[in-house]
Parts: C-alpha cells; sequence; structure tokens
C-alpha cells in the first residue's frame, strides 16, 4: 500500500507500519478500507476507488460535511488526510453494520435519533444543493456512452421531467446513502460514508434507509413517528421515494450492478407511479 509510505506525516504516534500489518475490511463501489494494526492502535485506512468522476463524487464536500457530522459526534474522527494520493486515515472503532432485516425498536429509534440531530445542524452555505434532475443528468450522460444502455433513453425525458426537481421544504445536510451498510453500532450509533452528502431535503435520507430494511407496517410507522415526533408524516416522503429509486436504477446500472432488464422494469414502474 502505497499510502503507508507517508505514516511520519500522520503525526500519530506508531512505529513505521508495513503491508503485513493491514488487513482488507471491505472492498466498495467507491472506496476500499483497511485495518492497521500498530503497537499502540487500530486505525481505519480508507482508498477512494478511481470512478469518483464517473459517479459525480465531490470529494471535497464530502470532507467538509464529514467534519461538521463528526464534530456533532455523528462519525469517527478522522485523522490524517492525504488529496493527491486519495486517502484518509480515521480511528477505528470496533462495532457492525446494522443488518437489512430483524432491526429492533431501539435501533430504529437511534437511526431516528441521528438524521433528527443531522438535520438539525446549521447548513454552511458552501456545501452543493442536491438537485435531482442534475444528479440524474450527469448519471444519464454517463450511461449513454455505452450503446447497450440507448434502449433506456425513452425513460430519460419524461422522468426528469416528472421527478427532477427539489422538494419543497426547508433544506438541511443530508447524508443520501443512508443504507444499513452505512451504519456502525458501537457504543452509540454513528453513520458513516459520507461521499454522497450534499444540502437537501431531510426525506430522502428517510427513503434512502427505508428502501434497503425489511420493516413491518408497525415498525416503519414507529421509526417515522420517532423522527418527526408527531403521528402525521411528511408527505414528500412519497415523492422522496420516487425521487431515491430513480437515482438508486440509474447508479446501480452504471455500476453495471443490475441487468438492463430490471432497470427497464424499475423506470417503467416509476414513470406510471402517480
Amino acid at each position: 500500500m502505497e499510502c503507508l509510505a507517508d505514516w511520519q506525516k500522520w503525526d500519530l504516534e506508531i512505529q513505521k507500519p508495513s503491508a503485513a500489518d493491514c488487513i482488507q475490511l471491505s472492498a466498495g463501489n467507491t472506496n476500499s478500507s483497511f485495518i492497521l494494526t500498530t503497537d499502540a492502535s487500530r486505525l481505519l485506512i480508507r482508498l477512494e476507488a478511481s470512478n469518483s468522476s464517473v459517479l459525480g463524487l465531490d470529494r471535497e464536500t464530502e470532507f467538509k460535511v464529514h467534519e461538521i457530522a463528526n464534530h456533532a459526534n455523528l462519525t469517527p474522527t478522522i485523522l490524517f488526510r492525504c488529496t493527491k494520493k486519495g486517502y484518509w486515515v480515521r480511528e477505528f472503532i470496533e462495532g457492525r453494520p446494522l443488518p437489512e432485516t430483524g432491526l429492533s425498536l431501539v435501533q430504529l429509534e437511534q437511526v431516528a435519533q441521528v438524521l433528527r440531530q443531522l438535520h438539525s445542524l446549521p447548513v454552511p452555505s458552501d456545501i452543493p444543493r442536491l438537485i435531482p434532475g442534475e444528479k440524474a443528468a450527469h448519471y444519464w450522460s454517463q450511461l449513454l456512452k455505452h450503446p447497450e444502455n440507448n434502449s433506456l433513453m425513452a425513460y430519460q425525458q419524461p422522468l426528469q421531467t416528472k421527478l427532477g426537481n427539489s422538494l419543497d421544504g426547508a433544506l438541511s445536510l443530508c447524508h443520501m446513502d443512508t443504507v444499513p451498510a452505512n451504519w456502525l453500532e458501537a457504543e452509540k450509533m454513528y453513520l458513516m460514508d459520507w461521499e454522497y452528502a450534499a444540502t437537501g431535503h431531510p426525506c430522502w435520507d428517510l427513503a434512502a434507509f427505508l428502501q434497503r430494511v425489511e420493516l413491518s407496517e408497525s415498525q416503519q410507522n414507529f421509526f417515522l413517528e420517532s423522527y418527526f415526533q408527531e403521528k402525521t408524516h411528511d408527505k414528500a416522503l412519497i415523492r422522496a421515494n420516487d425521487q431515491l429509486a430513480y437515482l438508486s436504477a440509474l447508479w446501480f446500472r452504471l455500476q453495471k450492478l443490475i441487468s438492463l432488464e430490471e432497470t427497464h422494469q424499475i423506470l417503467l414502474k416509476l414513470l406510471r407511479h402517480k
């Protein structure tokens, strides 16, 4: 690992590390993570994948929002960052990601509390606002570089018209990828991996979470009531769910994680949904 050569720049009280001290923790679509065990501590090294520009990731915004969230104790501390080599070193916290099934009411309440806290933080003026149509347009431009995706073009304009506009209402700092794998359950609940963070409508974070967990109707109502603190749920959540499903379908197709046929089915369903 090339980044280990920088160990003295980290300004941490550790001895010179070697690749043998590292164990790969995960290899996702946008980052790879390694646990570095030193004589004094355990650190996590996160390497950025090479597809940041294809996916339209803004690493500077990611870092800024991460720092804001860290000051609110919502995410672990970054100890060193190297923009040239595309990695950062942070404290390692022992914990486990949330499962997609079998979530308890305690876990759901903790997730709701973290999101309420995140969405109540002041929004700096230099954090870009996410416009669904603009993000989708970037995905479309990348998809249509590959001729096998040309049959999807019939959905582009009608879905951009239907789902491209931002939701009305107050803007918040949003994580935008609140899937269970991005939650770390430790001595408290942490929210991880902020590469899609932006200013936006808080219902997008609720929709992103609910789309990836299996909850009964009573569990979902409990989660939403824990977040909204009342039984009347924000009607914007319905539209937010469609917008996130739209962006997710394009993202998954761009990564070739879903088939062309499945992408057709998702986009057609969204187009027909009233």
